[in-house]
């Protein structure tokens, strides 16, 4: 993940924070930080404004959506 003097990108780090309190564990990868904000976003807890910086900061992480098998 981006690194900003030493530390994460304060957005970044509140983001893992409230993964882990969610999930009870740490995120492996910037998918799975990903994948939580889609859920939080399609669930109302995560604004359209909201997600869409974070989704823009994930992307510029390498984070990708996952693809479904039709």
């Amino acid at each position: 993940m981006e690194k900003t003097k030493g530390r994460l990108i304060p957005i970044i780090e509140l983001l893992i924070s409230h993964f882990i309190s969610y999930k009870n564990r740490k995120p492996t990868h910037a998918d799975e930080l990903l994948d939580y904000i889609q859920e939080q976003y399609i669930s109302g807890k995560l604004s359209a404004a909201n997600y869409k910086h974070l989704y823009s900061e994930l992307d510029k992480r390498g984070a990708k959506k996952a693809k479904f098998i039709k």
